[in-house]
C-alpha cells in the first residue's frame, strides 16, 4: 500500500504543476496575441485613413491585406458611344435615298378583289 500512496501523490504534484504550466501558457499566448491585435488594429486604421485622404485627393485607393494601393484616375479620352461624329445620318452627304418599292399592295386592294371577282370584272391595277 505504500507504493500506492506514493504514485498518488505523485499524479497529484504532476496535476498541479500542469495546471500551472498551462495556466501560464495560456496568460502569455493571450497577452502575445493582444499585443499583435492591437498593432494590425492600429496599421489598419491609419492605412484607412489614408484611403480617405487619397479618395478626397480624387485618386483610387484602397486597402488589400495589410497594403495600401493607389491608382491614378483613368483618362476616359475615347467615348463610349460607336459614332465618333455628331452628325446626325440624314445630314451625311454620301446618305442615297432607297426608292419605295413600286409594287406596293394595299389592303384595299385585297379588300376589292373579292368584290371585284365575283362581279366578272378585272382586277384594280396596284399604284
Amino acid at each position: 500500500m505504500d507504493m500506492d500512496f506514493l504514485i498518488q501523490k505523485v499524479k497529484e504534484l504532476m496535476d498541479i504543476q500542469t495546471e500551472k504550466i498551462k495556466e501560464s501558457v495560456i496568460k502569455n499566448v493571450a497577452a502575445n496575441i493582444n499585443q499583435k491585435l492591437n498593432t494590425i488594429l492600429d496599421e489598419n486604421k491609419n492605412l484607412k485613413l489614408e484611403v480617405k485622404h487619397l479618395q478626397d485627393n480624387g485618386k483610387i485607393a484602397y486597402v488589400k491585406g495589410d497594403k495600401l494601393i493607389v491608382k491614378a484616375p483613368r483618362e476616359d479620352t475615347r467615348d463610349k458611344r460607336k459614332r465618333n461624329s455628331l452628325d446626325s445620318p440624314t445630314e451625311s452627304p454620301n446618305q442615297t435615298q432607297v426608292p419605295k418599292k413600286l409594287n406596293k399592295t394595299s389592303i384595299l386592294d385585297y379588300m376589292a378583289r373579292g368584290r371585284l371577282e365575283s362581279m366578272g370584272s378585272e382586277k384594280p391595277k396596284n399604284n
